[in-house]
């Protein structure tokens, strides 16, 4: 019948301290329900608890939900499609120590961060716009980092008095604004940080941080000068099988102004590993006949257990033709050691560019994979390759195509093939295939064997009895 190769070689072959990555991805949710129109929650036996949907979470006060769930919580995320954060939603989370708020929240409601003792840093995103009063009322909040350029409001109290952050780092951008005024001690109180951050010092302070609010390093830079980051390259944890590389800053350090905060933030390029591929292949071995070897990658298609199921057109003795189906159990095929399993079939000259056909099914019956390929094909692809390894097959390869060639001829099997599957047939060859050979000597070779270096054809060949793959 028909033939593949090695199947030619075969196998192509939170912005906070949680980051990107989701602490969940292989948790067994506990507790889960509805928190606002078109928002969702759910608890997981890690302690992380998942804000989803989009639109706004409801306002609470001591019924939040989750509040029976308190003490297990140690991590929060909201998805970037929720745009408000209700009041008291996250309050009295006391055993939480960090949140990811993702770019699309723009209102954090009254006392929403109120009683978490153990947050002690926040990054808010650049969408942010309105942070009600009292918002992070005796929290642990050490430092507060503002992501954006400006914010619409921010109700009384946040930074100072009995509600306030009175003892935090409030970091933010130069020029950062509040209802278009740029912030200094004068306008929004006197809290600490203030002196820090807000005067007339000929340097700025620049905030170094990675992408998950965490800072990196904190340095100063002269008036009309470059900032530059001395420290080691920012890391970013991996995210199941997606790895990150630091790429730069945002925004890109660029000459110093004014005095003030600068805040830069490392950003990273996702690095997804590349699909795993099978060690599906075929070969051809040519001794007293042709073989045609399949090697099929059964464990990667979880088909350890399962079936292949061929086909290809066969003759018959009155000279037609007709496909012929056969199955065979996946255990009963020789397994390699590389882990594939070896189906070996045997091929007539005058079919070389006959079409195998070879399903592979699970355990289940389900079809996984289907894997076509003909003795031709790899006879092509040997001869046209341009890689060194194959220049010793390059001519066996040729001589077996002719071979092919003048048997589909001779035997009319082109016609009978065409007949059953309704598809042009046709053996590449070179343009001297004939030479030197006449139709009776050729049936008389034809029922020969690859013997003492010549083809059926009488062409001369270099290598015989061998099995090679590409």
């Amino acid at each position: 019948m028909t033939a593949p190769k090695k199947i030619i070689a075969a196998v192509l072959s939170l912005i906070l301290v949680f980051g990107a990555m989701p602490l969940s991805a292989f948790a067994a949710t506990t507790a889960s329900g509805t928190c606002g129109p078109n928002a969702n929650w759910s608890l997981d036996d890690s302690g992380h608890l998942s804000i989803t949907g989009s639109g706004v979470i409801n306002d609470y006060y001591d019924d939040a939900p989750w509040a029976s769930y308190a003490e297990d919580i140690k991590t929060v995320s909201v998805a970037g499609g929720i745009t408000k954060i209700g009041k008291w939603a996250f309050s009295d989370l006391e055993s939480a120590e960090a949140f990811q708020l993702n770019n699309g929240l723009e209102t954090i409601g009254q006392y929403a961060f109120g009683y978490c003792y153990k947050l002690e840093s926040l990054t808010l995103p650049a969408s942010l716009k309105n942070i009600e009063s009292g918002a992070f009322k005796e929290s642990g909040i050490k430092r507060l980092v503002f992501m954006g350029s400006s914010i619409d409001a921010i109700g009384s109290g946040t930074f100072s008095g009995s509600n306030g952050l009175k003892n935090a780092e409030i970091i933010f951008p130069a020029g950062f604004t509040v209802d278009d005024n740029e912030v200094t001690a004068a306008n929004y109180g006197s809290a600490p940080f203030y002196s820090n951050y807000i005067g007339n010092s000929s340097s700025a302070t620049v905030y170094w941080l990675n992408d998950d609010g965490s800072n990196l390093a904190t340095s100063t830079a002269e008036i009309n000068t470059v900032p530059t980051y001395t420290g080691e390259a920012p890391t970013k944890a991996p995210s199941g099988t997606t790895t990150y590389t630091f790429s730069g800053w945002e925004p890109a350090p660029a000459t110093i102004t004014t005095n003030g905060v600068y805040v830069y933030t490392a950003t990273f390029d996702e690095v997804t590993p590349p699909e795993p591929e099978t060690k599906d292949g075929y070969s051809l071995t040519l001794d007293s006949s042709i073989h045609v070897n399949f090697f099929i990658d059964t464990e990667y298609y979880g088909a350890d257990n399962g079936t292949i199921k061929y086909s290809y057109l066969e003759t018959t003795d009155n000279k037609s033709a007709e496909r012929k189906n056969y199955e065979v159990a996946v255990s009963s095929l020789e397994k390699q050691s590389d882990g594939t399993r070896k189906l070996s079939l045997n091929a007539a000259p005058a079919q070389i560019a006959e079409v195998y056909t070879i399903d592979v099914y699970d355990a289940g019956g389900d079809k996984k994979t289907t894997l076509n390929a003909s003795i031709e094909e790899y006879c092509v692809a040997v001869s046209e390759s341009t890689e060194s390894a194959l220049e010793p097959y390059k001519n066996i390869a040729q001589s077996l195509l002719n071979y092919g060639a003048l048997a589909d001829e001779y035997f009319g099997y082109a016609a009978l093939s065409e007949a059953v599957t309704g598809e042009a047939y046709a053996v590449e060859h070179s343009g001297d295939y004939k030479d030197a050979v006449d139709a009776e000597s050729f049936k008389d070779k034809a029922k020969a064997h690859f013997t003492a270096g010549v083809d059926a054809s009488g062409a001369s060949v270099s290598i015989t009895g061998i099995s090679y793959v590409a």
